[in-house]
């Protein structure tokens, strides 16, 4: 437990606790990082955790805290928490994790409009500085950018590194709130391509034989060939009701078991005592 100056940091209140059990905000910082690390370790090593301990290093600002404090309600205009971890990612060079923390509420932004709201928040970031942030969140290596990816997988590794923090983080606030953590039980991917078979041949066998239908087969059959290629990005580009989400669904369990990946690894429920 950190403290600093006497003042302890939150990350979350609650109606229900009195403020001594509150969520510190270093737990969460650690917890988030941990759980995203775990999440994102298959495809981007360290990034995770990077992206965890940083994300919400803006509410270490006085201001941040004292909306805390002002009430259970929160009926104040907004404290905005997110821009200071994406100014220290910036100015460590971790171009991605900016975008990924700045957007962990609010969606991903493009370039120029995550450039010009950095530039209008610096002095967010001394501020935090000035309210108690350690300075050890500022001191970190950062990791290889990933290695030999077009724009196009550049960006969906962004994005892949987005959800595990925003999973993450959403985990984490759960777990306060909740007194638990959720129960995620191990999925059998085989079990649940089968499932998925089943439901694609009742809705094939609902559907006439129009020209749309027989393309929407072809999509589907051409996902399902796809998912035998050795593993890399895929993109599928096909017209609106053209039956992506189920195809492209089809060919992720598929390419998976191919390639023998593992579902995302679940929690038991843990209720404290």
């Amino acid at each position: 437990m950190k403290q600093c100056l006497g003042v302890f940091h939150y990350a979350h209140s609650d109606p229900g606790k009195t403020k001594a059990d509150w969520h510190l905000l270093d737990k969460h910082l650690d917890s988030t990082a941990e759980r995203a690390e775990r999440f994102a370790s298959p495809f981007a090593m360290k990034w995770g955790r990077l992206a965890g301990r940083l994300h919400d290093a803006g509410k270490y600002r006085k201001a941040f805290q004292e909306y805390l404090a002002s009430g259970y309600d929160h009926t104040g205009p907004k404290v905005d928490h997110s821009s200071v971890g994406a100014l220290i990612a910036l100015d460590r060079r971790a171009g991605p994790l900016a975008f990924v923390i700045a957007g962990h509420h609010g969606g991903l932004a493009n370039k120029q409009d995550l450039a010009a709201r950095m530039q209008n928040k610096r002095e967010l970031l001394a501020d935090a500085r000035d309210s108690g942030m350690p300075t050890a969140l500022e001191q970190f290596e950062v990791p290889p950018d990933p290695v030999g990816l077009s724009k196009a997988a550049l960006a969906m590794w962004t994005r892949f590194l987005f959800s595990a923090l925003v999973d993450a983080d959403y985990l984490d606030t759960e777990s306060f709130f909740q007194d638990c953590e959720r129960d995620i039980p191990q999925r059998d991917l085989s079990a649940l391509a089968t499932r998925l078979d089943s439901h694609l041949v009742t809705k094939i066998a609902a559907t006439g034989p129009t020209a749309v239908n027989r393309m929407r087969r072809r999509v589907l059959e051409d996902c399902r060939a796809a998912s035998l290629l050795p593993r890399g990005f895929f993109s599928l580009t096909v017209p609106t009701g053209g039956g992506k989400t189920l195809s492209s669904l089809s060919f992720a369990l598929r390419h998976a078991i191919e390639h023998r990946l593992r579902p995302r690894a679940g929690w038991k429920d843990q209720r404290r005592r």
